[in-house]
């Protein structure tokens, strides 16, 4: 049986080194001392390979960027001055991606060289994504650099034995030799191994020439496939197509399995006819890595899909990740945020703070982010979120991780609690019915998206409803119920409020029959529905009503309602002095606005009927 150590003739060496020379991943070229190249082989991951005839008899600086033909030619020098491999790393664009190429200059005549150039970038983003374990990586750089110039000693005195063989035999023999990847040729009429390179069997574990002569299913780790059967099925497809590429779960001679990414290829052998000869590169480590990977982001995900808060991944200005709170948050589905810029859902007021913060301008990206900022929502709606980030990595690349809390209701706490404290200050102050009626009215609209508000008080002889204020409801439909709106059942929710003393609600004005004789001017305005309450003095009588609009049909919400309590819950100072906590009544609850103060209130007075009078509080109505 015949190995890499026996004899060869010159034909059968030759056939065998170029074939396996074909199968080579590496692009290949011989070059001469002045750049003219004397042979090329391509590689399969050249986008766009060019054939030996447009390359062979060209100089370098004719096919390469002149860049790059002068740092060719300064290693082509490097190298025949010295005798020794030079190497060194390139980086080319490919379409669009930039790609890491080692090249690899080998010493093959008195003038001559041969250019190893590889594809590295996968090795690159590998080594990235490990970077937490470096030092052990080092290590392994460390050793496989000394493997390396071992091998190329060993390979340098064994080229030194050949040189009175032919020179393709001897070119094509030391590169093979000088590759790194495991070399290995199998008979395909049997599966035997009938020869292994000093790396191959080094990566096994494997004496010289150990495994010469074993079937090939001795290097397959059993997985849900037997060895054999996994043996069969890649001779199946090598039969097929004649090529195999692939990974595969290896298995050393101490019984210690690896992974390998493995090409395989046919070709016939003047000795052992058929046979495939299979390049396999350890890729345990990166295997690893990307299993790591996985049950991290697994972990992640399983987090992210059940915590109430919203969880987004946030690249350059972009979402790379958003979890199902965020999209019940902002109204767009993830599909939708994929396609968006970050700053389209956030409030223009805060664009500024987002740029500088969550997009990484701020002093030191790495520092935790927290800040609470504005976002509109699909439908346009403005919400409050507590958002917290820090950078982080995601798919290999810089991100920011955040999370955001919806304190849209605290917020609004809090802005409510302030416009209270600021009528409450006009009370104090002795400010206008005007003046306290339109703080109240703007403070209510501000707290709920999409509503206007208005306040109608009742006429001196208590027959009609006129406006009060009503500062966003269109100009066109104040000057209409400027005529006055009759106090009566089925005259629009406010007048029918003020009539029965208690609070109305019309969910969608277009069928509601109390607003016959008015719809036609609401809905020519856009308000299509309202909430009106009535206002009560101290005694129980109706003074006027607060209305709410909005321009779709609906039901006020308990917030809403709450927004009602909080406009018309503001006691006069001068109330609680003569009444001791209670009204003039002396109920228990009566509630006073400025109106006790303006000059109105004595006209009020002075006029009214009994209209509405409530012996006790209504419900849904509101006492002054």
């Amino acid at each position: 049986m015949t190995t890499n150590r026996e004899p060869r003739t010159s034909t059968a060496s030759e056939t065998l080194d170029r074939a396996l020379l074909e199968a080579v991943p590496d692009l290949m070229t011989r070059i001469s001392r002045d750049g003219t190249i004397l042979e090329f082989k391509s590689a399969e991951w050249v986008e766009t390979p060019a054939s030996p005839s447009e390359i062979v008899g060209k100089n370098a600086s004719d096919v390469l960027p002149p860049e790059a033909a002068a740092k060719v030619m300064h290693y082509v020098g490097r190298a025949l001055e010295t005798g020794e491999v030079q190497r060194y790393h390139a980086q080319l664009p490919v379409a669009g991606e930039m790609r890491q190429r080692e090249v690899r200059t080998v010493v093959t005549g008195a003038e001559e060289v041969v250019l190893l150039v590889r594809d590295i970038t996968e090795r690159k983003r590998v080594e990235e994504a490990l970077h937490n374990a470096q030092d052990e990586l080092k290590l392994r750089v460390d050793e496989y650099r000394t493997e390396l110039r071992q091998a190329v000693d060993a390979l340098s005195h064994e080229a030194a034995e050949r040189r009175e063989a032919d020179e393709a035999v001897r070119l094509q023999s030391e590169i093979l030799q000088n590759i790194s990847e495991a070399v290995y040729l199998v008979r395909a009429s049997d599966g035997f191994i009938v020869y292994a390179n000093p790396s191959f069997e080094q990566l096994f574990g494997y004496g010289h020439d150990e495994m010469v002569g074993k079937h090939v299913s001795i290097v397959n780790a059993p997985t849900d496939k037997g060895p054999e059967e996994k043996a069969k099925e890649i001779m199946a497809a090598l039969d097929s197509t004649g090529v195999w590429r692939g990974e595969i779960l290896n298995v050393k001679k101490d019984g210690t399995t690896f992974w390998c990414r493995a090409n395989v290829s046919a070709f016939d052998h003047p000795e052992h006819g058929r046979v495939w000869a299979t390049y396999h590169t350890d890729i345990t480590e990166r295997k690893r890595a990307e299993e790591v990977l996985r049950e991290s982001e697994a972990r992640f995900r399983q987090l992210a899909e059940t915590t109430p808060a919203a969880v987004l991944i946030i690249q350059g200005s972009t979402l790379a990740y958003a979890n199902a709170a965020l999209e019940a948050m902002v109204g767009y589905t993830r599909e939708e945020l994929a396609t968006m810029n970050l700053l389209d859902f956030i409030h223009p007021d805060h664009r500024e703070l987002v740029v500088a913060g969550a997009l990484g301008l701020r002093p030191d990206p790495r520092d935790p982010l927290r800040s609470e900022l504005k976002i509109l929502t699909k439908d346009g709606e403005e919400r409050w979120l507590d958002f917290a980030g820090c950078v982080a990595e995601w798919d290999g690349r810089p991100a920011l991780l955040a999370t955001a809390l919806d304190i849209t209701k605290r917020k609004r706490a809090e802005a409510l609690l302030g416009g209270q404290t600021h009528v409450l200050e006009m009370l104090a102050t002795g400010a206008s019915l005007e003046e306290v009626l339109r703080a109240l009215v703007l403070m209510v609209e501000e707290h709920s998206h999409g509503m206007l508000c208005s306040v109608l008080l009742v006429s001196a002889d208590k027959s009609v409803l006129r406006p009060g204020v009503a500062p966003n409801l269109p100009d066109s439909f104040n000057q209409a119920v400027a005529q006055g709106i009759p106090i009566g059942p089925n005259t629009g929710s406010c007048g029918t409020a003020a009539y029965h003393a208690e609070r109305v609600i019309s969910t969608d004005i277009a069928n509601d029959p109390k607003w016959t004789d008015y719809r036609e001017l609401a809905l020519s305005h856009g308000l299509r529905a309202c909430w009106s309450t009535p206002i009560f003095s101290s005694t129980g009588e109706v003074l006027g009503t607060f209305a709410m609009y909005y321009h779709e049909p609906r039901d006020p919400d308990p917030e809403e309602l709450h927004l009602i309590g909080v406009a018309t819950a503001h006691r006069s100072g001068r109330d609680r002095t003569q009444a001791g906590g209670r009204g003039a009544s002396g109920r228990r609850g009566a509630l006073s606005l400025p109106i006790l103060q303006d000059p109105r209130r004595a006209a009020f007075d002075k006029h009214r009927r009994p209209l509405g009078r409530c012996e006790r509080p209504m419900a849904g109505g509101v006492r002054l």
